[in-house]
C-alpha cells in the first residue's frame, strides 16, 4: 500500500510537490512511510512542501462510518440543506479539527449562512438607493480594513476559516448599523461589494445572491411580527414584546418602539 502510493506520486508528480492531503489516521503510518521510500530514492528533501491532514466527520463523538451505521449520503443530505448550507457548516470547522455532525448543527449554518446574506442584500439595496451618504464616517473605512485585515490573516494561517468566517459575522454586524445609520459612501459601498465578491470566491459561498432570505414572505413575516409586537405592548404584556424585540435582534433586525 505505501509503496504502491509512493510510486503512483513519483510518476505523475515526481519526486517532489506542493502539497498532500488526507485523514489524520494516515500521517502514521501511511504518511511517513511515504516520506522515508521517496526521500531515500531520490535523495530530495521534502517529498512535500505542505501536508494537509483533515479531521474526522464524527456522529455524537463517534465517527461516520457505514460499520457503525451512523452515516448519511450527501445525496441524502441535500434534499434537507442547500449546498452551500453543507459548505458552511465544514468551513465552521478548521479542516484539520473533527467535525460533529448533527440537524442541530447544520441548522445552525444555514440560521448564519442566512444573516450573512441578508446583509449582502441591504448591502445592494443601499447602493441602489438615492439614500447613500455623500461622505464616510470614519469608523466605515476602519471597520471595512479591520474585517480584510483579520480575514486574511486568518486564510493566512493555515486556511484558518472558523476564524476568518468570525471576522465576517462581526464586520456583517457592524456594517448592518453602518447601513442602517446611512453612514457609507457610495464609493465606500462599492468597495465593500467588491470586496465581498472576493470573499465569496475564496469561501465558495454567496454572500452578494439571495435565494433565501430578504423575499415577499420573509418581509410579510417581519411585518405580522412587529404588529404583534405593538398589539402586545398596547395590552402592557412588556416581557412578551421584548422577547421579540431580543430574538429578531440576534438576527440583526432593529426595532425602535415609538
Amino acid at each position: 500500500w505505501h509503496i504502491e502510493d509512493t510510486a503512483i506520486t513519483e510518476t505523475y508528480f515526481g519526486p517532489q510537490y506542493n502539497i498532500h492531503g488526507g485523514g489524520l489516521d494516515l500521517i502514521f503510518p501511511h504518511h511517513d512511510a511515504e516520506i522515508a521510500q521517496m526521500e531515500a530514492a531520490s535523495g530530495k528533501e521534502p517529498l512535500v512542501e505542505y501536508w494537509m491532514h483533515t479531521g474526522f466527520l464524527n456522529v455524537r463523538g463517534e465517527k461516520m462510518s457505514k460499520s457503525l451505521g451512523n452515516f448519511i449520503t450527501i445525496k441524502e443530505l441535500l434534499k434537507e440543506y442547500s449546498p452551500e448550507t453543507y459548505r458552511f457548516f465544514v468551513l465552521s470547522t478548521h479542516y484539520r479539527s473533527p467535525i460533529d455532525f448533527s440537524d442541530e448543527i447544520l441548522k445552525q449554518a444555514e440560521n448564519s449562512l442566512n444573516r450573512i446574506k441578508n446583509t449582502g442584500k441591504l448591502l445592494i439595496e443601499y447602493y441602489d438607493s438615492d439614500n447613500v451618504a455623500d461622505a464616510d464616517e470614519e469608523s466605515a473605512m476602519d471597520d471595512l480594513n479591520t474585517f480584510k485585515d483579520e480575514f486574511f490573516s486568518a486564510m493566512d494561517n493555515d486556511f484558518n476559516t472558523p476564524i476568518a468566517l468570525s471576522s465576517l459575522f462581526d464586520y456583517t454586524h457592524k456594517l448592518n448599523k453602518s447601513i442602517a445609520s446611512n453612514v457609507i459612501s457610495k464609493e465606500t459601498s462599492l468597495e465593500i461589494i467588491n470586496t465581498f465578491k472576493t470573499v465569496e470566491s475564496i469561501l465558495g459561498i454567496d454572500i452578494l445572491t439571495d435565494d433565501s432570505v430578504g423575499s415577499d414572505l420573509s418581509q410579510d413575516i417581519l411585518n405580522i411580527l412587529t404588529d404583534v409586537r405593538e398589539s402586545l405592548r398596547a395590552k402592557k404584556d412588556w416581557d412578551l414584546a421584548d422577547k421579540i424585540r431580543d430574538e429578531l435582534s440576534k438576527l440583526d433586525i432593529s426595532l425602535e418602539d415609538k
